[in-house]
């Protein structure tokens, strides 16, 4: 649509190798980034993510298709893209050499700034990222997190419009999750358009205003995750703390319940369930029998997770079913 942030048409790439047969990797990708908006990409490994990314930020041509930013033509003037674009890539691109002012100001003088304005911004967004007492110290000296911190603030440099951010909350402590996700939104309510690509289900449903699935290369979803989660009502998870000695694995005969049981971060024991009035009680009589207490039980609605793991699931097992796009 006019005015959109992002504008992506039977977008696709194809890999060919001699005596190989070739290899679609993306899809005939159609979607909109509306301006301003948090956009969520989600995929497991070799969905086509990483290719689509690369595509829209100019470092790889579409075999086919369209691909605007801020409605200029990824393929037709890509140098008119990276100007108005920044990229917060996986990999760290900083210099280790170099300290945290080196290398914003490096960055920002790449994209044409004065030596004066690059200086300006360096020092506020070194303040902004909490890394102003180590401004002198050289980057190989940094934490993860840090480094983590010193790349968004390199993709921040010269103000872009339009932000890809690749994985950014990979491996950081909570600290810097904490910093990244509060910087995310606030750039979102200065009016950056941010496009994320993220294994992280929590950070995808906690950020984005809308999310899209690629499977293999081709959208399989896309909406807001409050929508993606209400197509998904027939399955709930069960919720429940035990203590005493227990072998979790026999949380899986409990009648009800259809996947094998998982353990979250607090050690509650996560039921996937069709029948909530069937399992609950159910489990009360487990924990009976065996003189297990039990201090927290609740139902959960689907999660942007559970919808992602649905779609994965159909992909793999075409006859099971499908969530209504």
């Amino acid at each position: 649509m006019p005015g959109d942030a992002i504008a992506v048409e039977a977008l696709s790439k194809t890999f060919k190798s001699k005596g190989v047969e070739s290899i679609v990797a993306v899809n005939r990708l159609t979607f909109s980034v509306k301006r301003g908006e948090v956009f969520g990409l989600l995929g497991p490994n070799g969905s086509g993510k990483t290719t689509t990314v690369r595509m829209l930020t100019t470092l790889s041509r579409p075999s086919s298709g369209s691909a605007k930013i801020l409605g200029v033509d990824v393929g037709k003037a890509p140098l008119g893209v990276r100007r108005r674009i920044g990229i917060v890539p996986e990999t760290s691109n900083i210099y280790d050499e170099y300290s945290p002012l080196q290398n914003l100001t490096f960055s920002a003088r790449l994209y044409g700034l004065s030596t004066s304005e690059s200086r300006i911004r360096a020092e506020r967004l070194l303040k902004e990222f909490g890394l102003w007492e180590r401004r002198a110290s050289i980057a190989q000296t940094f934490s993860k997190g840090m480094k983590r911190r010193l790349c968004f603030a390199m993709g921040l440099i010269h103000e872009p419009e339009v932000l890809f951010l690749d994985e950014p909350m990979s491996g950081l402590d909570v600290e810097s999750r904490v910093l990244l996700r509060e910087r995310i939104q606030g750039l979102r309510a200065s009016g950056v358009t941010i496009f994320l690509t993220t294994h992280d289900m929590h950070d995808a449903e906690l950020l984005s205003d809308r999310v899209a699935i690629i499977l293999r290369g081709k959208l399989k979803a896309i909406n807001t995750p409050e929508v993606l989660r209400k197509q998904l009502t027939s399955v709930v998870t069960v919720s429940v703390e035990l203590k005493g000695s227990l072998n979790g694995a026999e949380l899986g005969i409990i009648r009800g319940v259809i996947e094998p049981p998982k353990i979250d971060d607090h050690g509650r024991w996560n039921l996937k369930t069709k029948n909530p009035e069937v399992v609950i009680p159910e489990i009360l009589r487990f924990a009976t029998e065996r003189s297990l207490l039990v201090p927290w039980i609740q139902t959960l609605e689907p999660s942007l997770e559970d919808v992602f793991l649905n779609l994965v699931s159909s992909d793999v097992h075409p006859s099971s079913k499908k969530l209504t796009v």
